[in-house]
């Protein structure tokens, strides 16, 4: 008879290989957009989603290497000959399953300030705050995971599990396991959930139906999606603890299952949502893959303006940009912007201009 198990490792591998590639493409199609500076990319949203897909991909990497080929039969001898292959699995996973809860939690809190304080966005986000923001969850979650050095653990037959897994030598081990995965990772689930809230109460107050309140809120659908998904990773703790504390056998195959389902959706969820959600995204990858098509749309674009005091004024649409700027005869240049299309107009003030403008 085929193990069930076996069936759903295989499965796994066949949508997780080309779900890590195509994560590693977004990455550098993200990073690319965001070293462009292309004005219609949100700088400040995709760069926490970077580090998130990063993380992801290498918590996927080190269940693979320390989880699963143990699993089926590779190396076993050497990881239970060798009790610090255990540890550092322990502080790896400990410190990758903490940065997804805080990672998570910034982006609810980056979606609740774009709705909630629109003008202080981009100072919250600013560059130098994003980079101290990070720094210090990479530095918490190290400590979390570091935490575990003090604790003997060691790879051997689980005879609760039937595979290989880290086993505790040491039964205090499991206080620091209840304070990280239950107590810190569920008040960080909290308060994301909060935010998420406020959030949406805040779009629903507006009661605006914009694009941008409509982008505004696909992202923030999208962190209710991974905060659901992390709320199974929490669920998945708490059935693990109390099968392991009560011996509960037959709480064996709903751990498995919980763990498969939470921490897929946790990552490569996580991840096609994102693309689902994000026309952003999809336009980004389309065009760093060589698939976008070339348009021949032809857009008719009418605008009024008034002469501005002083200042560069600088108009947004839809697709390009235009700027303006004031001449010495008090006329006005207007550039269109658009891709490898440069067309100049000049008005004298004040003006209104009727054009065309060709979409490449």
């Amino acid at each position: 008879m085929v193990d069930i198990n076996l069936i759903v490792d295989i499965i796994q591998l066949i949508y997780k290989i080309p779900s890590i590639i195509l994560m590693m493409v977004s990455i550098c199609a993200i990073i690319k957009e965001i070293k462009n500076r292309n004005g219609f990319f949100n700088t400040q949203f995709y760069t926490i989603i970077a580090c998130k897909l990063i993380n992801d991909i290498i918590f996927v990497v080190t269940i693979l290497i320390f989880y699963k080929l143990p699993k089926w039969g590779f190396y076993n001898n050497f990881l239970e000959n060798n009790d610090w292959t255990a540890t550092i699995f322990c502080i790896l996973a400990g410190q990758q399953i903490t940065f997804m809860f805080l990672i998570t939690l910034l982006i609810s809190i980056n979606r609740f300030i774009a709705v909630e304080y629109p003008l202080s966005y981009k100072p919250y986000f600013s560059k130098s705050r994003m980079i101290i923001i990070l720094l210090f969850f990479i530095i918490l979650s190290t400590m979390i995971g570091l935490g575990n050095i003090f604790f003997n653990e060691t790879f051997k037959k689980s005879d609760f599990f039937g595979y290989l897994t880290p086993s505790l030598k040491s039964k205090s081990l499991i206080y620091y396991q209840i304070f990280c995965q239950i107590f810190l990772c569920g008040s960080i689930s909290i308060a994301t959930c909060t935010f998420n809230i406020k959030a949406i109460l805040t779009l629903k107050k507006l009661k605006k139906i914009g694009n941008k309140y409509k982008k505004q809120l696909y992202y923030i659908i999208y962190s209710i999606f991974i905060f659901i998904t992390l709320f199974n990773v929490e669920v998945f703790f708490v059935c693990k603890f109390m099968a392991v504390k009560f011996g509960i056998r037959s709480f064996a195959r709903i751990i498995y299952f919980l763990q498969v389902v939470a921490f897929d959706l946790t990552s490569v969820g996580d991840f096609y949502f994102l693309i689902y959600s994000c026309s952003e995204l999809r336009r980004v990858l389309k065009k760093f893959l060589g698939c976008s098509k070339k348009f021949n749309n032809i857009v008719n674009i009418k605008i009024s303006y008034q002469r501005p005091s002083l200042g560069f004024p600088i108009i947004h649409l839809d697709y390009r940009s235009i700027a303006i700027k004031q001449t010495f005869n008090h006329k006005v240049c207007i550039i269109f912007f658009a891709k490898k299309l440069d067309i100049h107009h000049v008005a004298p003030w004040p003006f209104e201009i009727s054009t065309k403008l060709i979409l490449l």
